[in-house]
C-alpha cells in the first residue's frame, strides 16, 4: 500500500496560500498509507519537471523542502505527491521511489503488479530499477493507458503527466483514487476520500475515479476516456486469510490445523523476525544514494538503525 495524491490548478488564478499549505497537509496525510519513502514533483515555468523524493516520511521531509520547492518552480500546474510503503526495490535505492520518470513521463503508482519483469521483456526494456512500477512507466512512455491495459496485470491506481499542462488519473478498480473539485474550479485528488475530507476544504464535490476511465486535467478542462479492462484474476494468498483455519476449528473450505501442532505465522506467539530475516548485510549508513535525475534529500534523510531497516521490508 502506498499513498498517491495531489493538486491540479485549472484556472488561470494563482494559487493561494490556504491552496499551498493544504498541499503540504495533504502529502503529510498520505504518510498513513506509507512511510519508507516520500516524494514530490512539480513543473516549472518552463516546463520541466522538478522532483525531490528520499527515505523516511513525509512529516519529516516535507516541511524541510515545501518551502524551496515552491519558491523554484513559481505558481505550478500541478503537483504529485507519493508516500511508499515498499513491496519490490529497496527505498535506500532512491531510483526505486515515487514519482518516477522516464523520457517526457513522470508516474506514481499505489499498487502490485504481478508480470512486471514479463512486461518489461515483452517491451524489449532493461530494467533500470528494481521495482514493480517499472512495467506501468515503460507501457505509458509507448503507448499510453491502451499499452498499461493491454499488458500490466496486478492492481494499480496511478497519477500521471505525460504533456506539458496535463496530469492524468487511472485505475483498475483494485486500489482507490477519489479527487474532489474546489469552487475556484481547481482539483485535489488522493488514494482515499478519508484523506481528502481530512484536509478541512470546502468541496464542490468528492467522486471515485471509475475502473478503466482515464481522466486527463488539462488547460480545456477535465475529459475522460473509457478503457475495457480485462478480468481480473485472484492470487491465491500464500497463508490463509480466516483466523478461524488456526484457531483450529473446521469452516467451509477452510483446513483445520493438525492436532497437536502449533500453527504459526508473523503476529503469533512462535514466530521470530530476527531469526527468519536476520541482520541486512548493508547498513542503511553505507548505503550510497542513486540520483534518479532529481533532486535528493541527501543529508535531510535521517540516519536509521539496522532494526528499522530490517522491519521496512
Amino acid at each position: 500500500m502506498c499513498g498517491i495524491g495531489g493538486f491540479y490548478r485549472a484556472n488561470e488564478g494563482y494559487v493561494t496560500p490556504w491552496e499551498k499549505e493544504a498541499i503540504l497537509d495533504l502529502w503529510i496525510e498520505l504518510e498513513k498509507r506509507g512511510n519508507m519513502a516520500a516524494g514530490v514533483a512539480i513543473p516549472s515555468p518552463d516546463n520541466s519537471i522538478s522532483i525531490m523524493k528520499g527515505v523516511g516520511p513525509s512529516s519529516e521531509l516535507g516541511p524541510k523542502v515545501w518551502k524551496g520547492v515552491w519558491h523554484k518552480n513559481g505558481m505550478p500546474r500541478w503537483v504529485m505527491l507519493h508516500t511508499r510503503l515498499t513491496t519490490h526495490g529497496s527505498a535506500w535505492n532512491n531510483l526505486n521511489n515515487h514519482p518516477m520518470m522516464s523520457a517526457n513521463v513522470v508516474l506514481s503508482h499505489n499498487g502490485v503488479i504481478w508480470n512486471h519483469s514479463k512486461v518489461l521483456e515483452e517491451l524489449g526494456v532493461k530494467p533500470a530499477r528494481e521495482v514493480d512500477t517499472e512495467a506501468i512507466l515503460q507501457c505509458i512512455v509507448r503507448g499510453g493507458v491502451d499499452e498499461v491495459v493491454q499488458h500490466v496485470r496486478g492492481s494499480y491506481s496511478i497519477a500521471y503527466s505525460d504533456e506539458p499542462g496535463s496530469l492524468c488519473l487511472f485505475t483498475n478498480g483494485s486500489n482507490p483514487l477519489v479527487y474532489a473539485r474546489l469552487y475556484n474550479g481547481n482539483y485535489f485528488y488522493a488514494s482515499t476520500r478519508a484523506i481528502i475530507e481530512s484536509l478541512g476544504l470546502r468541496f464542490k464535490y468528492i467522486k471515485d475515479v471509475a475502473p478503466g476511465v482515464l481522466y486527463r486535467f488539462n488547460l480545456n478542462g477535465l475529459t475522460t476516456t473509457t478503457y475495457k479492462l480485462p478480468k481480473l484474476v485472484a492470487r491465491k494468498p500464500s497463508i490463509s486469510t480466516d483466523w478461524r483455519d488456526y484457531a483450529g476449528k473446521q469452516t467451509s473450505g477452510a483446513k483445520t490445523a493438525p492436532k497437536g501442532k502449533q500453527t504459526t505465522f508473523k503476529g503469533m506467539r512462535g514466530y521470530d523476525p530476527e531469526k527468519e530475516m536476520g541482520k541486512p548485510s548493508l547498513q542503511p549508513s553505507g548505503i550510497k544514494k542513486v540520483d534518479d535525475g532529481d533532486i535528493d534529500f541527501g543529508n535531510l534523510v535521517p540516519r536509521r538503525g539496522w532494526r528499522h531497516y530490517r522491519d521496512a521490508y
